[in-house]
């Protein structure tokens, strides 16, 4: 989560730190009694109740974090950050379709914000509401077309939709950022399989094996592949190969 600013009375430098600190050691337990006693001594102050949600969030008290978080956006109903946070936070408490408004607000407030961009999108696709999903993803590319995450996100997606051209664009423009990528790599490997693209393909998993060899998945997917385009003994080499490595496969 991210920080929302004050508008109440400011809180002593010296308390932020020391609760930022000791977070960043690992002394929650620490971080949270300075937390609780800025919030009732800063009763009216957003960025106590920020304080107080992330160390919440950071145990894994998401319940306690989402109310932290709504509390700041009761004092703060304005600042974008306030309720993208507590978003994250309802999301995180697995209360996603409760997420949707809270971000959709911080985006109203703030409409270039990638991180709620990415987390509507993301919370979204979750929900299995794809086509939703899609339009922030999207807006996110227009802001941040380097960001090879986004371009990932959005593959997934047109995969679920079976709209594999798009797939396939989305991930040759994320390995276009990441050419290294063997997660990516993989994915453009199976959709090349899916739309028929076979020799593509078949270059595909064979450079994917030079990177990760011995990986079952990709000889696996590689056997599949194979096998479709009815190349039966190579087929049958690559499964062999894959019980070799995997004799419980």
């Amino acid at each position: 989560m991210q920080r929302a600013d004050a508008s109440a009375k400011a809180l002593p430098v010296n308390e932020k730190q020391r609760i930022e600190s000791l977070v960043n050691s690992g002394k929650l337990h620490q971080a949270r009694k300075h937390a609780d006693r800025l919030c009732r001594k800063f009763r009216e102050n957003p960025e106590a109740w920020f304080l107080l949600g992330a160390v919440c969030g950071s145990q894994g008290d998401y319940k306690h974090a989402v109310e932290c978080c709504r509390r700041t956006t009761q004092l703060a109903p304005q600042v974008a950050i306030g309720h993208f946070n507590l978003g994250v936070a309802l999301n995180r408490a697995g209360r996603a379709r409760e997420a949707v408004p809270s971000l959709r607000k911080a985006l109203q407030l703030q409409p270039t914000m990638p991180e709620a961009l990415l987390e509507l999108g993301n919370v979204l696709a979750m929900l299995g509401e794809y086509d939703q999903a899609l339009e922030p993803l999207s807006r996110l590319v227009e802001f941040q077309p380097g960001d090879s995450t986004t371009w990932i996100a959005q593959g997934n997606l047109y995969e679920k939709l079976a709209n594999l051209p798009a797939a396939e664009r989305c991930y040759r423009k994320a390995l276009e950022i990441e050419p290294h990528s063997a997660g990516v790599r993989m994915n453009l490997c199976n959709v090349l399989k899916y739309i028929e693209k076979t020799d593509e393909a078949e270059e595909c998993y064979r450079s994917l094996l030079d990177e990760v060899p011995g990986n079952t998945a990709v000889i696996d997917n590689l056997a599949l592949l194979y096998q479709s385009c009815y190349r039966y003994a190579d087929a049958e080499t690559r499964y062999r190969e894959v019980l070799a490595i995997n004799p419980a496969h």
